[in-house]
């Protein structure tokens, strides 16, 4: 491809005349009835074809006749892969989506509908009904009117928020529709990236139907006195009469001498008393008593 280069070329692309009334080509029969090819037009198609060619780094080159191809194939290939070196081709996607929003730095939303994904290495996909990405490396998945506002969040869910970071949840709500608040709505379970810690307000499902609750309490200012036995209420409204509580202990404090052992619990609706044994020749004085416990309700 070269520009034209025939008898009386100027060398300086003319100043365009105004347009008058675009339209098309006609072959109309009679004389002087046909369409005018103009200057203008000729120059114009030709810049066109150049701009896409210069644009690939290609230099003109008459003997060549596939360089608009290769120009477009070129940009196809460097914006899509990666071609060694830094690029900043293609940031933002939108992709099988429509009423849609990637406008944070290297976000993209995919087949979603009322989508935005603002936050900076954000996305949203799968998702419809005003789903919101608005942290760093923050996602919304397979979700209706569900946001990911914390940093590092991944949400999932329906009228829900994640806002603890780094961390995977979700959560649901027949109730209206939610806005981004920057705190937690409506979340239902949440693993925490770091800690590797998770909590479920509808426990842990097991094959045969049960379900399993952990919770923990932490008692300051407790005393045993040595030979001497100590219980606490816990109260959970879901403990059953049936339920299974499996629980130890830990101490800080207490002073010295004292020996702290695990006893029975008694369990009643609603409410669960551990027992703890002291069998040391000292007191655990104004000691701080940690206790872990999980509810396995059977089905």
């Amino acid at each position: 491809m070269q520009r034209i280069d025939g008898n009386n070329v100027v060398v300086a692309q003319p100043v365009v005349a105004a347009t008058v009334a675009p339209g098309y080509f006609d072959d109309a029969p009679a004389p002087g009835a046909r369409t005018q090819i103009t200057d203008d037009w000729c120059n114009q198609v030709q810049e066109e074809i150049v701009a896409a060619i210069a644009d690939a780094d290609i230099a003109l080159n008459k003997a060549t006749n596939t360089q608009l191809r290769d120009a477009i194939k070129a940009k196809i290939i460097s914006d899509l892969t990666d071609t060694g070196s830094a690029s900043n081709a293609h940031l933002r996607a939108l992709i099988a989506s429509v009423t849609s929003q990637a406008s944070g730095a290297k976000s993209a939303v995919i087949a979603s509908e009322n989508a935005v994904a603002s936050g900076a290495n954000s996305g949203v996909i799968a998702s419809q009904a005003t789903c919101v990405a608005n942290q760093t490396q923050s996602l919304v998945l397979a979700a209706s009117n569900c946001v990911a506002s914390g940093p590092g969040s991944i949400a999932l869910g329906t009228k829900c928020e994640l806002f603890d970071g780094p961390a995977i949840g979700g959560g649901y709500s027949a109730g209206a529709a939610i806005l981004p608040t920057g705190a937690n709505q409506n979340l239902k379970w949440k693993i925490e990236h770091v800690t590797g810690k998770g909590t479920f307000d509808g426990g842990v499902a097991f094959p045969n139907g049960a379900n399993q609750i952990s919770q923990s309490v932490t008692l300051a200012g407790e005393t045993i006195l040595a030979g001497a036995s100590w219980n606490t209420d816990i109260a959970n409204s879901k403990i059953a009469a049936t339920s299974i509580i499996l629980w130890n202990f830990t101490f800080s404090g207490g002073g010295a001498g004292f020996r702290l052992v695990p006893g029975h619990i008694t369990v009643l609706v609603g409410h669960a008393y551990p027992s703890l044994y002291n069998i040391g020749a000292g007191d655990f004085a104004a000691g701080t008593i940690y206790i872990n416990y999980m509810i396995i309700n059977p089905a």
